[in-house]
């Protein structure tokens, strides 16, 4: 599969996963969809090869990131926000856990993942980095 076909299995996983939430492979709807009430997950790629990185021929890493958002109101405290967060992070968490259940496995893991550690007044936001293995 090329990187694209990937990244669209991953959005599709993660749309079976949380049907609820809008999931986009478009990181220009984390903006324009900002006010919305559900959750948003983007799913975009990070580059092939990392930026300023060389490509190697032996390089089969490509990374990629799930970005999600949630607005939240101003009664919404620090504790409930980050709740907030480690629920989008366990699902990031659980597709990564489930990838390969229906035996068309993208061999995903996750590198680093990063909350708004309360500092974003408007929304509850994880970034969540990921790298496809054996491409």
């Amino acid at each position: 599969m090329k990187p694209s076909d990937n990244l669209n299995k991953i959005k599709a996983d993660l749309q079976s996963l949380v049907p609820t939430a809008y999931i986009t492979r478009s990181y220009e709807e984390l903006n324009t969809r900002e006010n919305d009430s559900r959750p948003i997950y983007a799913v975009v790629s990070a580059g092939f090869p990392r930026f300023g990185d060389w490509l190697r021929t032996n390089d089969r890493n490509h990374k990629f990131m799930i970005i999600a958002q949630q607005w939240v109101n101003d009664t919404v405290t620090g504790e409930e926000r980050e709740e907030m967060e480690f629920a989008m992070l366990d699902i990031i968490t659980t597709l990564v856990q489930q990838d390969g259940v229906s035996g068309d496995e993208t061999n995903i893991e996750i590198t680093e993942a990063h909350t708004s550690r309360q500092m974003d007044p408007n929304h509850a936001w994880v970034v969540a980095e990921l790298q496809f293995n054996d491409l």
